[in-house]
């Protein structure tokens, strides 16, 4: 190694370790100031999963206004729903972009086992204009 470069490297190396110990702060005694934590809570217990999802749910009058012939029309006007649309009573809702399998219909908390799953020009089986309360859960 020539004497030039020695001489650079050597150098290089003392400058960065002279700047090492100049990023370290100093230590101070003063104690730490935080600022304030407010903390509330509710005397309804809640589980996670219901602080976790959400939850829309169509009933009464509101469903009524909203009925359309398919169940992805008629819950196309929920925030983050939209609905396929094949022909006339064949759409099925889309929840945040995810569509087919990935959106469970269920009635009763039973699966509807219904073709639309595998092909879009199958009608959901549950008929909108039967149920009483439609609950959408993200």
């Amino acid at each position: 190694m020539s004497l030039f470069l020695r001489s650079t490297v050597l150098l290089g190396s003392a400058l960065c370790a002279a700047a090492l110990p100049a990023q370290t702060p100093p230590p101070t005694n003063e104690p730490l100031l935080l600022e304030n934590l407010i903390v509330s809570g509710s005397p309804v217990a809640r589980t996670q999963a219901d602080l976790l999802s959400s939850t829309s749910v169509l009933a009464g009058t509101a469903l009524l206004e909203n009925q359309q012939p398919s169940l992805g029309e008629t819950l196309a006007a929920l925030p983050g729903v939209s609905s396929t649309y094949f022909g006339p009573g064949a759409s099925r809702p889309i929840l945040r972009g995810l569509g087919a399998n990935r959106v469970r219909v269920l009635a009763n908390s039973t699966d509807t086992l219904d073709a639309s799953n595998t092909s879009p020009d199958h009608a959901v089986s549950v008929e909108p204009f039967l149920v009483k309360r439609i609950e959408v859960v993200r």
